[in-house]
């Protein structure tokens, strides 16, 4: 190889590999969770989440324009605490949406790790409305400053089992990279979380 194209290879190499060595967002919403107890991990830190619930958040109409029928969704918000109190010291909350009169059980939602919303999972069937079918997704700890939620990037696998009475198994895997920034609502750089393993949630008001 000569010189003029050794060096025009590394021109190319050098204008590829930013790209190519940008780590893409590490996608929790392909595979199911462990079967393992209910764990958050900040960075190399570990916090079993022991105390899961479940409520009805609220009811919701979307569409109805042009002569057609609204569709109806209501929004559950699951709850997963490190100890039984309105303000426990770590918390990861999930809200999601189904179809109003639809059960839980047996159901997968997805969140996936996208900046365009519109790309996520929807039950929404008519045209030109949508809503993601993961509302929201909070981690919250007191002890390390953390309320990850608006401007940060994650993804999340939620799986119900058949419910038992009042209470809701199911298995999460929720993924938030580290570094994340939003001049708005992240201005420190995000902490390494993950969660993961399995759950019962318990019905609630």
């Amino acid at each position: 190889m000569t010189l003029r194209a050794r060096i025009a290879a590394l021109v190319v190499v050098w204008a590829v590999s930013p790209a190519a060595r940008a780590a893409a967002p590490k996608d929790c919403s392909k595979d199911p969770a462990p079967a393992g107890k209910l764990v958050l991990r900040i960075d190399d830190q570990a916090i079993p989440l022991g105390v899961a619930t479940l409520r009805s958040q609220q009811k919701m109409s979307i569409g109805g324009e042009e002569g057609s029928e609204p569709e109806s969704f209501e929004v559950f918000a699951f709850s997963f605490r490190d100890a039984a109190s309105i303000f426990p010291p770590h918390e990861v909350s999930v809200s999601v949406m189904v179809r109003e009169g639809e059960s839980l059980a047996g159901k997968t939602f997805r969140q996936l790790p996208v900046a365009d919303q519109k790309q996520q999972p929807t039950p929404v069937q008519s045209s030109g409305t949508w809503m993601p079918e993961v509302q929201s997704v909070e981690v919250s700890s007191e002890p390390d400053d953390i309320d990850y939620e608006h401007g940060v990037l994650a993804s999340l696998r939620l799986d119900l089992g058949e419910r038992n009475g009042d209470v809701q198994p199911g298995r999460i895997r929720l993924c938030i990279g580290a570094g994340q920034t939003d001049e708005t609502f992240q201005p420190e750089p995000t902490r390494a979380v993950l969660v993961e393993g399995a759950f019962e949630a318990k019905q609630g008001p």
